[in-house]
């Protein structure tokens, strides 16, 4: 077959894929060459100036589609160009070339420094009678499920009445998952507390398998499609031009939070209390990616003369590395930010602690920042939610890694993990983050299918 630009094998020579790679028509360079700060001064251009109240970091008035001047280039349509998707060969690997079994290997090691690093408690372990001795469970706060510790996992206990509720919201996206709650019951144990929890078994719809035999796509971007009903994702977040609840058009990770941090940017840029020397910053930064993105099109013009699928897929690598710094470069003025003002914006902007799917819903995160020495660094990850604690504090996800090779293939290696929303360490951002696979500034997003 032959290799497409959205589909190229490798990224700058190292073994960097994606699923479903789909490139938003941008409008960030014909908005930006010939004006890096984005004419917010143009005297043809009204611009969006709310100072009649007091504004704090993220300004407080809210604007209509009529009165905002940047809604042309931020409104939520989708705009981005269809991409065939390769039959074979499609996938997300690490960086390095490493065999099947070390890449296995690599995913034990990821599960394995989530479980028993620094951040591997979810309130805390508890006993957890009915079963073996001493078998570690993360246990939800309020004890309404339980995921075995370990890789990989396929042990699942909720409370009865749990599976049903979270088929009906799975079966709402289309999911290709349904859970199925089964006699066998586990004790937990808090304190004076006990609770009594049924076993959950799982079934892939799309194949037909089901139980600790169900087969899972070796890929957490495929996998995670089947939980949320398709690999056409879009990531969810606060608008900070529109001041309400957006999807993006990029359905690549990396594009996706340059999408949100533009947004972030240019409000910025056109609020009173932005200093002058922040605005240049903001300006600076823009203007560098302005001219990575030229660079960028120049890559898809070298692309579309090739004439070998060899220069094809070398050039498709070294497209999808200059994308991923694009996505560095636009993160940049965020990322000098104190921690402090940073977990603000994520708040704001519900990001990477910040970033709480609902079932049906994942996660997905998009690496950043430097590399970690002597760690393979993923360019992303993605997580569907198949359950979340009636809390809400809680969510368990079903997640499957990439094993190697070059073809696609379904296993059994998939896994159960939980993650808090609250608790510190507790994040599916922070649980990623400290494994060192991610860069030392990745970001953390809700996704859904479009």
């Amino acid at each position: 077959m032959e290799t497409s630009l959205y589909h190229s094998k490798k990224q700058a020579g190292v073994n960097k894929q994606e699923n479903q790679r789909q490139i938003k028509n941008n409008p960030f360079v014909t908005n930006l060459v010939s004006n890096p700060f984005l004419s917010a001064n143009s005297s043809t251009e009204k611009p969006f100036l709310p100072t009649q109240k007091k504004e704090n970091f993220f300004g407080s008035v809210k604007t209509s589609q009529s009165e905002n001047p940047f809604l042309s280039q931020t409104n939520e349509t989708n705009n981005t160009t269809p991409i065939q998707r390769l039959k074979e060969g499609d996938k997300q690997e690490p960086m390095g070339s490493n065999t099947n079994l070390e890449e296995t290997q690599q995913q034990v090691e990821v599960q394995s420094k989530i479980d028993n690093g620094k951040n591997n408690i979810i309130q805390r372990y508890y006993d957890a009678k009915g079963t073996t001795s001493g078998t570690p469970y993360r246990i939800t706060d309020d004890m309404t499920a339980a995921v075995k510790v370990g890789y990989p996992n396929h042990v699942l206990y909720a409370k009865s009445g749990k599976a049903a509720v979270s088929n009906a919201n799975l079966s709402a996206v289309g999911s290709g998952i349904e859970l199925e709650e089964e006699s066998t019951s586990l004790d937990v144990i808090q304190g004076t507390q006990k609770k009594n929890l049924k076993k959950i078994t799982v079934k892939n719809k799309q194949n037909n398998t089901e139980g600790n035999n169900m087969k899972l796509w070796d890929d957490c971007g495929d996998s995670a499609g089947v939980v949320v009903g398709g690999t056409n994702r879009t990531a969810l977040h606060h608008n900070a031009i529109t001041k309400g609840k957006a999807k993006t058009s990029a359905t690549t990770p990396s594009l996706m939070k340059t999408e949100i941090m533009e947004k972030m940017m240019k409000r910025w840029l056109v609020m009173p209390s932005t200093s002058e020397e922040t605005k240049k910053k903001i300006g600076n930064t823009l203007a560098k990616a302005v001219a990575k993105q030229l660079e960028i099109n120049q890559t898809e013009k070298d692309f579309g003369a090739a004439t070998t699928d060899a220069d094809r897929e070398r050039i498709g690598g070294i497209y999808w590395a200059k994308i991923d710094e694009y996505g560095n470069i636009m993160m940049s003025f965020y990322n000098t930010m104190s921690e402090s003002k940073r977990e603000e914006i994520d708040k704001y902007l519900q990001i990477n602690k910040s970033a709480n799917p609902n079932v049906g819903q994942g996660y997905t995160m998009s690496s950043g920042g430097q590399n970690y020495p002597r760690e393979s660094t993923w360019n992303f990850h993605w997580g569907g939610v198949v359950m979340k604690s009636d809390d809400n504090k809680d969510n368990i996800t079903l997640e499957n890694y990439a094993m190697g090779g070059t073809t696609k293939v379904e296993n059994d290696k998939w896994d159960f993990a939980m993650y808090g929303t609250e608790k510190k360490g507790q994040t599916f951002h922070e649980q990623h983050h400290d494994t060192k696979q991610h860069g030392d500034k990745p970001t953390t997003m809700v996704i859904e299918e479009k």
